[in-house]
């Protein structure tokens, strides 16, 4: 489905949606951290795609590449060289001047630290992946795992991420479905999933275990992380993935990644591991009974209801709940970064240094700094809003 079309497309189907929904979901699937900080999260034509060549990661292909122990192994490289070349065409097609296209340095060599994470583990299993990716970016984790022949599905809820990850996913000629409400998806390799067919947990999707949720665990609102951890159990998934955490837009996100799921994974002193969290996802558990059926044992307990009016009485219960605050926000902080290692996270031995990559990226003559990295680099401005 060509841009024009695929716009229109999911306009009409996402304003019939709006009418179906609660406002706690509609306001909760919404880009809120993007709104905050200005982003630009809707297009009007193809016209505006350029923008989303390389953005949010500017400025840091040296430290992806710091982050991937300066290398890839010359399975990765190879891959890389096709990535490039796609991204090369693709960028081509939708340049503002459609006479050069740009390699997305940052953007795509940031994708590989998932994806080398994602290619350990599965080595370790011998079996070939199942990924679930949330907050997709530009789509070129998906390209990789696109072009390796991994299952694949992207869920995102920012129009102008979606559309572009549309447009690069069908030009690289992948098998790409569309997610609509009503209709079985169970056998689609690779899905973008949008937010109205999320929402409804009724919406049968296709299983996948690995999850990767990059940049995006701080910046969804506490409900909608609540209801999506909920969705990868009901979608058979055993791990959650991330290089990074977000703008921390909701700091206490990380409670509710906590309370469900295990750290199994997180290292940032050893230099020989991935530096990525790992969280084993928890069995369910949520309780199906009937609300009315369900007693609460603190109301109900004579013993606890006693306890409760001391507190109030004697003006101790904002003290109590400052106390029990701030213990679980050490726990959080202690979760965050305490060090555990899964040996299957080391690094794969590096045969292509770092000089050659340069020189490879180089050798395209093609640019690969954007306008907006051009733009910080004459600011002098090293920072991300």
């Amino acid at each position: 489905m060509r841009t024009p079309n695929f716009l229109e497309h999911y306009n009409q189907i996402e304003s019939e949606s709006f009418n179906s929904f609660p406002n706690f979901l509609l306001r909760a699937f919404t880009p809120i951290t993007f709104h905050n900080l200005g982003f630009q999260t809707e297009i009007k034509s193809e016209a505006e795609l350029w923008k989303y060549i390389d953005t949010q990661h500017e400025g840091r292909y040296f430290n992806n590449m710091s982050l991937l122990h300066n290398g890839f192994t010359s399975d990765e490289f190879e891959l890389f060289k096709e990535a490039v070349d796609i991204c090369i065409n693709f960028t081509k097609k939708i340049a503002r001047n459609k006479e050069q296209g740009t390699i997305p340095i940052n953007a795509l060599t940031r994708s590989l630290i998932s994806y080398r994470a994602i290619k350990s583990y599965y080595t370790s299993l011998n079996k070939v992946p199942s990924v679930l990716e949330i907050g997709s970016g530009s789509g070129y984790l998906g390209l990789l795992c696109g072009i390796s022949g991994w299952r694949y599905s992207s869920f995102d809820v920012t129009k102008s991420l979606i559309t572009y990850q549309n447009a690069l996913w069908n030009f690289a000629g992948f098998k790409l479905k569309f997610a609509e409400s009503g209709i079985t998806y169970s056998d689609s390799d690779f899905l973008q999933i949008p937010w109205w067919v999320w929402c409804n947990k009724n919406n049968p999707l296709p299983n996948r275990e690995f999850v990767v949720a990059n940049h995006v665990i701080q910046e969804m609102s506490p409900l909608a992380l609540s209801f999506t951890i909920r969705r990868f159990r009901n979608l058979g998934a055993k791990h959650i993935s991330a290089e990074g955490l977000g703008y921390p837009t909701y700091k206490n996100n990380l409670k509710v990644i906590n309370r469900n799921t295990v750290l199994v994974h997180n290292v940032s002193t050893k230099n020989n591991y991935q530096k990525v969290w790992v969280w084993k996802i928890n069995n369910d558990q949520y309780d199906d009974n009937g609300f009315f059926d369900s007693s609460n044992s603190f109301v109900s307990s004579k013993k606890y209801k006693l306890l409760f009016n001391v507190l109030v009485k004697y003006k101790l219960i904002n003290r109590l709940y400052i106390k029990i605050s701030n213990l679980r926000a050490k726990k959080a902080f202690k979760n965050k970064t305490k060090q555990v290692i899964d040996k299957s996270l080391i690094h794969p031995k590096i045969t292509v240094g770092i000089d050659v990559i340069n020189n490879y990226i180089g050798s395209k003559k093609v640019p690969f700094i954007t306008m907006d990295e051009d733009a910080m680099r004459w600011a002098n401005y090293d920072k991300h809003i």
